[in-house]
């Protein structure tokens, strides 16, 4: 059975296994895993019309109108190294990290619906 304490568990186990993951990745290793997402990114519209249609959509939606967004994404995925995940990790995903967010599930009954 999953109790809250079981799952923080796991998780907390599948974190320390990231984090080790991130610290013994070679950089050639990190920089031709971050040149294949960078791709991906750059070539979606060319292979998926309808994701592009959705993040045109998204975007004006939203009033933001980048149109590019991931184009840029791209070029800053290109930018990080192994460094600066490990640091991004170590400060917010990390289990003994002071600044990580705290994962919260609200179940709300089908009675209470009306209530709100």
């Amino acid at each position: 059975r999953l109790s809250p304490q079981r799952v923080q568990s796991a998780l907390q186990r599948c974190l320390c296994d990231v984090g080790h993951v991130i610290q013994t990745m070679p950089q050639h290793t990190f920089n031709n895993m971050a040149e294949e997402l960078a791709s991906e990114l750059r070539a979606c519209d060319e292979e998926d019309v309808a994701g592009a249609s959705t993040r045109v959509h998204s975007e004006v939606m939203r009033h933001r109108f980048d149109f590019k967004r991931h184009h840029r994404l791209a070029g800053l995925v290109t930018e990080f190294n192994g460094e600066h995940l490990l640091s991004f990790f170590s400060h917010f995903v990390a289990p003994d990290s002071p600044a990580r967010a705290a994962l919260a599930t609200h179940i709300i009954g089908r009675d209470a619906l009306e209530e709100l």
